[in-house]
Formats: structure tokens, C-alpha cells, sequence
């Protein structure tokens, strides 16, 4: 995993089943900060917490633990840099595999153990979702992990690391052929009357003209 590097504070946040309860958030056995669980404003039985981590300027590697009254979890191999999101159609969601040297990429991929990749699933909702509704991991760069992943992402990613020499997320959230109605809240979409007539074709699955 990488999160967001100095001068940026990186956020943090989970979900709890006791409201008020206190979570203790620590940095390689270094406790940074304490927050409380409130009510989540999505609804729903869980609460949520969230913290911003102090400005990492050190790459790490670091173990971040997070524990409460009811238990406690740690995220290992974590790096601070600069994270990416690459988002958009088929352009973004072509894959290495899919281009013409994709041999020479994929065995090459292991070289950049400070690039870490993150692939968000396809799904649709007639609601927003608080959290992604199935579980992904980020993964190192292998010719096992990287096939599969969006080439103009990690082609940029690859490409800028040797000028700025921090380690770099990657995240891809792509889907071919979706238009941007789709992305978007029903909120968002109620508030641009301009696009009354795509959203209205959207809403039916209808094909955007």
C-alpha cells in the first residue's frame, strides 16, 4: 500500500459497532493519534472513525496499528509517497498484457518494489456506497499482479518514478464505454439540469447519443 506523502496528511478510517468508543492509531509501535467512533451520516449500523496521519516525509516502510475496545487490525509493508488515481474508458482499461511488449513490461515489473498497484472492481449501484463493495488489495508490480492492470497507468507511473524518486500508488478505476452520468451521484445529476435528457436515457440503460 502507499498513501499520500509530506506535505499532504494521508487519511485513515474504518468502521466500529460501538459509538464513542476510542481508536488509537499507531506508526511502527509509535501511537500518532486517538479519534472517536461516531454515527455514520450514510446510515447503517456500524460507525466510522477517521484520522489524518502527521506529513510523512520518510518512504518507510512502516506497520500502522490501529486497535479500540473491541480488538485491533495492522496494516504491514505501508509506504508514503504519491498516489494516483487513473481513471476513464477502454483507453485506461487496456491492459499490459494487451500491448506489444508486454513481455519485456511484465518481467521487468518486479524492478519497481516502490510502485504498489491498485485495481477497483466493476460495479453499479442505484445508491453511493461508503466503502467499495468488494474487497481489493494492493499488490507489488509481478508479471502475475501487473497483466491485468491498466497500461497508461502503469507505463506513467513507471515512467515518472525515476524523476521524483518516492514511491508512487497507483489505482485504477476504469470501465470502457461508460459515460460520465454514470459516474456521478444521483445528487450531482439532479443538481445539472443541462444534461436532463442523458440522465433520463442513463436511468432507462438506455445508450448515451
Amino acid at each position: 500500500m502507499v498513501l499520500q506523502g509530506a506535505p499532504h496528511r494521508a487519511v485513515l478510517w474504518g468502521f466500529a459497532h460501538k459509538i464513542g468508543d476510542n481508536v488509537h492509531v499507531s506508526l511502527n509501535n509509535n501511537e500518532v493519534t486517538t479519534t472517536t467512533v461516531t454515527a455514520n451520516p450514510h446510515g447503517g449500523s456500524l460507525g466510522i472513525w477517521k484520522v489524518k496521519l502527521p506529513a510523512q516525509k520518510s518512504k518507510g516502510p512502516f506497520v500502522i496499528h490501529v486497535s479500540s475496545s473491541e480488538g485491533s487490525a495492522s496494516l504491514t509493508d505501508v509506504l508514503f509517497g504519491d498516489v494516483w488515481l487513473c481513471s476513464c474508458q477502454s483507453n485506461m482499461e487496456f491492459t499490459v498484457s494487451q500491448i506489444f511488449n508486454h513481455t519485456e513490461e511484465l518481467n521487468e515489473a518486479a524492478k519497481y518494489a516502490d510502485i504498489r498497484i491498485f485495481h477497483a472492481a466493476h460495479d453499479t449501484s442505484n445508491t453511493s456506497f461508503t466503502d467499495l463493495s468488494h474487497v481489493s488489495q494492493w499488490n507489488l508490480p509481478t508479471a502475475r499482479t501487473l497483466g491485468s492492470f491498466s497500461s497508461v497507468c502503469w507505463l506513467y507511473g513507471k515512467n515518472l518514478y525515476p524523476h521524483i524518486q518516492k514511491p508512487i500508488g497507483l489505482i485504477e478505476s476504469s470501465w470502457g464505454g461508460t459515460i460520465i452520468e454514470a459516474w456521478s451521484s444521483h445528487d450531482a445529476l439532479a443538481k445539472c439540469s443541462a444534461t436532463g435528457q442523458r440522465v433520463n436515457r442513463y436511468k432507462k440503460g438506455l445508450p448515451c447519443e
